[in-house]
């Protein structure tokens, strides 16, 4: 079944405009989130915005981004906007990539998405990090 993908590139493409213009929002606020859950929202003084979380584990990981001197910002909930590498390796991994009735792709996020200063490298890297392994791993 072949994916189309112009749903998800419309959803994306907004999404990084808003990005652009600082204007950030998770792809999954706490009221569209599932309900019967503990969802939370919290002002975040490195971002000084509220972020949206779905878990325990993920407020418990934005605090401890928050409190990490080399953590510049961090976003919850981010999609994985380059749509096609995210099929690509969904399909190399004989993972059939999420789709609606119609076979459009779903736009899929990363727990979050941070910004840190790398003292090695002497500048800013993006890393897109999984509140379980972020915390086991640091």
């Amino acid at each position: 079944m072949k994916i189309k993908i112009n749903k998800a590139r419309k959803i994306i493409t907004t999404w990084l405009d808003l990005l652009a213009k600082g204007d950030y929002e998770p792809i999954i606020k706490v009221w569209s989130g599932p309900k019967g859950t503990r969802r939370h929202l919290f002002r975040g003084g490195k971002s000084h915005r509220s972020h949206h979380f779905l878990s325990d584990g993920e407020y418990r990981f934005g605090i401890y981004a928050e409190s990490l001197s080399h953590t510049i910002n961090y976003f919850e909930l981010s999609p994985l906007y380059n749509i096609e590498k995210a099929i690509g390796i969904a399909n190399e991994m004989g993972i059939r990539y999420p789709t609606d009735r119609d076979g459009e792709a779903y736009v899929m996020s990363t727990d979050f998405l941070c910004w840190e200063y790398d003292s090695e490298l002497h500048k800013m890297v993006k890393i897109a990090r999984s509140y379980t392994l972020s915390i086991l791993t640091g």
